[in-house]
């Protein structure tokens, strides 16, 4: 019997075909981004807040830890002398550049790795040397070839950030569904076709993992390529407060560092949602 219902009743043949379905479990909504922003802001709120209370009370030692309010006032200072501008715009010049290198170089040589076996004979052993290096330990020899310019502040900067976009496109890569590229096959496309069309599409969600970890890693090292081998940038200012013992301008300079991190993730986030937007069915970051 071919109908769906006998009588009323759904069919033996039916109810197999429904069981090979996955069951639908109600898919979550996407969450607001600004419900996201604001539930990301509890704890930094609760934080701040208890740090207050505990200044104006006397249970935080100010003179070794700063109240809220000298740390604002820090911060107001600088603003509007243009001292915090022109070391941030020199920081996000040193950060981004570098970021940019790091990617470009860990973008391509991760795309050769996945795409190739030979590649990846060649290029993943060396890579994965690298990776494991400190990034700390080789800074005295980036100054040491570079000297103290700005050159070598953009490649210890690329050096550290190229590892994670390697490492997750070159996995994202590898673990595209087989049965993608035998679709591709069956409607007959190219190499190259298939590659843009098909292989990196789907590892475009491992992509963005690997951004997402190298904006962290540029912001991470900008503080080491700016401490004592630099007289501008926020670095240069976290050094001043440490030469003069000014912890206000050090936690001042530190809430920068962190603000720029969240606002790399959520650039990040944003270009994610944009670019893939049917990830947006199970939730958002």
């Amino acid at each position: 019997m071919t109908a769906t219902t006998v009588s009323g009743k759904t069919s033996p043949v039916a109810r197999s075909a429904s069981a090979l379905r996955p069951a639908y479990r109600g898919g979550s909504r996407r969450v607001p981004l600004w419900l996201v922003v604001a539930l990301g802001a509890v704890v930094p709120l609760v934080v701040i807040v208890w740090w207050w209370i505990g200044a104006a009370n006397g249970a935080v030692n100010t003179s070794v830890f700063s109240s809220p309010q000298k740390v604002l006032d820090t911060l107001r200072e600088l603003a509007a002398d243009g001292t915090l501008g022109g070391a941030l715009a020199i920081s996000l010049t040193r950060a981004g550049i570098g970021l940019v290198i790091g990617l470009a170089v860990g973008l391509f040589f991760g795309i050769v790795t996945g795409l190739s076996r030979i590649g990846g004979a060649l290029v993943d052993p060396t890579a994965q040397i690298l990776r494991t290096i400190p990034v700390l330990a080789i800074l005295p020899l980036f100054v040491a070839w570079f000297g103290l310019t700005e050159l070598s502040k953009y490649l210890i900067i690329a050096f550290a950030a190229a590892a994670p976009i390697y490492i997750n496109t070159s996995n994202g890569i590898n673990r595209v569904d087989k049965k993608l590229l035998e679709t591709a096959k069956v409607f007959d496309l190219s190499t190259l076709q298939t590659t843009f069309q098909v292989v990196l599409p789907a590892a475009l969600p491992a992509i963005f993992n690997g951004l997402r970890l190298s904006v962290s890693i540029s912001i991470l090292l900008l503080v080491a390529a700016e401490n004592g081998n630099s007289s501008s940038g926020l670095g240069y200012l976290a050094s001043q407060g440490l030469q003069y013992f000014r912890v206000d301008l050090i936690l001042a300079i530190v809430i920068v560092y962190g603000i720029l991190g969240l606002l790399g993730n959520l650039l990040v986030s944003l270009l994610e949602r944009i670019s893939l937007p049917w990830l947006g069915k199970k939730g958002v970051r």
